[in-house]
């Protein structure tokens, strides 16, 4: 079991559209400042899309499962099938039953094994006025 501390970033829903599949969305999000994650690509069913363009989303990312996971709006466990460094950019690509996840980190993404589980919670932020 890895000792590593988990990715923990505040995101941005960028576009949500449909996917050449039928009845499964991809939600395009955006890292705001000082977010490891510059990007994230999710492909997620219609029963599942609870994104808006335009939510603030927390995010985390772990090795193992996330304590706060049963409370947050969707709680993956997926696998790692690829780590691409592009640009200065490390991409992290992830299936989570089929449906995939491409993440992009600003640093190096070495701390994850191709082949290894990650898990990732989020949480949209509701607005206060």
């Amino acid at each position: 079991m890895s000792s590593l501390e988990n990715v923990k970033a505040v995101m941005m829903v960028d576009k949500v559209e449909p996917s050449e599949v039928a009845g499964v969305f991809v939600v395009y999000f955006k890292g705001l400042e000082g977010s490891p994650l510059v990007e994230m690509k999710l492909e997620l069913p219609r029963q599942l899309l609870m994104f808006k363009k335009g939510d603030k989303v927390t995010l985390e990312l772990a090795e193992s499962p996330i304590s706060w996971g049963e409370k947050s709006d969707l709680h993956l466990r997926a696998r790692i099938f690829g780590l691409k460094p592009i640009e200065g950019v490390s991409i992290l690509y992830a299936s989570a039953g089929g449906l995939q996840l491409r993440l992009s980190f600003k640093e190096s993404s070495q701390r994850f094994q191709s082949l290894s589980k990650v898990y990732i919670a989020f949480k949209i932020m509701k607005e206060t006025g």
